[in-house]
């Protein structure tokens, strides 16, 4: 399993998610921002497809912050695969 890409792992700690958060993703094989970005297809999915994931036993799961940086996250994420598909 490759390790998470350094850009990734700033953007964890950007938008405030926890190092458990950022293992859990990296252990489910997340490893840069295309696969956050292609964790859900649009922005309407986060929750089901990324958030509702998240292994219930982690403290900061179903935190609405949790939530709201995930969706940052995923924007972020996004805009870098727009930006790298355009080149």
């Amino acid at each position: 399993m490759a390790s998470m890409t350094p850009e990734l792992q700033a953007s964890f700690v950007k938008f405030g998610l926890s190092e458990e958060l950022r293992k859990f993703f990296e252990d489910n094989g997340v490893a840069d921002m295309e696969d956050f970005a292609l964790m859900a297809p649009k922005e309407d999915d986060i929750d089901s497809k990324i958030v509702q994931k998240i292994d219930p036993k982690i403290a900061a799961a179903k935190d609405i912050k949790t939530s709201i940086a995930i969706a940052k996250l995923w924007r972020a994420c996004r805009r870098s695969l727009d930006v790298s598909d355009k080149v």
